[in-house]
């Protein structure tokens, strides 16, 4: 009976932490998240209360994170006067001093800044112990809830992620501005 319990036990604190390294319930609060932009733009969340915004997290030497990127500029074209902001944050080790050469040869027209692994782990409600893939996306409505989140493991959303994160942001878009 001894090993019986210290089976289900341990079996339980593993699934506990398990459960532990992956992201928050959605929705939830988005995090205050501050940066400067290549570009020399403060922004942060606080400032973007109002409008629909995806947060990427990626590597600028990923290439699923480069196609990700070449897929949103259109999106962000077409939805960006309707209320769409897209903040693009590198964390790999070279960002800093490739991310100009990353935004020329794919073209973003969104913002971009060099951030960290663990700022993504932070704002994503990930532990820092935790294996994850990029891009990271998290979108959040107009006010402040994360929404919908995928990261670049998600192979059922980046199967056709054109067309899923484009449905995603409408349905964001599309509800109401403020309430009353």
């Amino acid at each position: 009976m001894g090993n019986v319990t210290r089976f289900l036990t341990i079996s339980f604190l593993t699934l506990s932490l398990c459960l532990s390294l992956g992201a928050g319930e959605i929705p939830r609060e988005a995090p205050p998240l501050k940066f400067t932009t290549i570009d020399g733009n403060a922004m942060s969340m606080a400032d973007l209360k109002g409008k629909v915004v995806a947060v990427m997290f990626f590597q600028t030497t990923c290439p699923h994170c480069q196609n990700t990127t070449q897929i949103l500029n259109p999106i962000y074209q077409r939805l960006k006067d309707k209320g769409l902001e897209i903040v693009g944050l590198a964390i790999n080790e070279s960002a800093a001093s490739d991310i100009e050469s990353f935004r020329q040869k794919y073209g973003a027209r969104f913002p971009l800044t060099v951030s960290s692994r663990f700022e993504c782990a932070r704002y994503a409600g990930l532990s820092v112990m935790a294996k994850f893939y990029v891009p990271y996306m998290l979108f959040v409505d107009r006010k402040g809830q994360i929404r919908y989140e995928h990261q670049g493991g998600d192979k059922a959303f980046f199967s056709d992620q054109a067309a899923n994160i484009q449905s995603e942001l409408e349905a964001l878009l599309n509800e109401p501005a403020k309430t009353t």
